[in-house]
């Protein structure tokens, strides 16, 4: 397997296939037939699945910031979470799902990285920064619904119908009891700005 050169010789085999009007690889000079890898994207040899290997990396590259995130809060435990214990626990899962990822990549044949897709890409930061952002003013319930609502429109196939609906609703109830009353997460289910309209509610949504 040969590789690019650099951005010229890509354009010379582009422009080659376009000015004779062929398709890939028909009646082109031989050097330009063969198949070539970028060598801004090429990996070594023996990582098989690049996909995999640059995923766990990133996971690691997670998991750890969330570990130096939650040094300085106290863990708690599991029945009584302490406001470290969530990045704390999920930072070690991210590390060791990393670690998978990348050890996979050795030995499984997989896919090469594709071109990156900008636009889920932000709807799912933002999906993530509005959930921090409005969980403290507005509460746990409309975090959700910010969360679940702007990740999903970074998927194609999301369609907003009644199975949707009910799905949104079904979990943000199971988010606010397991999390905050079972487990005592401390987030708050009204936030600030919405708990002096719940009037005689407000003991049972805090």
């Amino acid at each position: 397997m040969q590789i690019y050169n650099g951005p010229a010789e890509l354009a010379e085999l582009v422009t080659a296939r376009v000015s004779c009007g062929l398709r890939q690889g028909t009646d082109l000079p031989k050097r330009l037939q063969q198949t070539k890898t970028y060598k801004g994207n090429a990996v070594p040899s023996f990582i098989r699945a690049p996909k995999d290997f640059w995923a766990g990396l990133i996971y690691i590259a997670v998991g750890v910031t969330a570990l130096w995130v939650g040094a300085d809060y106290k863990m708690g435990t599991a029945g009584r979470m302490g406001p470290g214990y969530f990045p704390k626990v999920l930072g070690a899962i991210l590390i060791v799902l990393g670690l998978l990822a990348i050890l996979r990549s050795f030995v499984t044949k997989g896919e090469p990285v594709g071109a990156i897709m900008w636009k889920p890409l932000a709807l799912i930061l933002l999906a993530c920064s509005l959930f921090g952002l409005l969980l403290q003013p507005f509460g746990l319930i409309v975090s959700l619904l910010a969360l679940c609502l702007v990740s999903a429109a970074a998927s194609q196939e999301f369609k907003f119908d009644f199975k949707a609906t009910a799905g949104l609703v079904a979990l943000t109830i199971f988010c606010s009891l397991i999390f905050v009353k079972g487990l005592g997460v401390p987030m708050p289910i009204l936030g600030t700005w919405l708990a002096p309209w719940a009037g005689p509610f407000l003991p049972y949504l805090r």
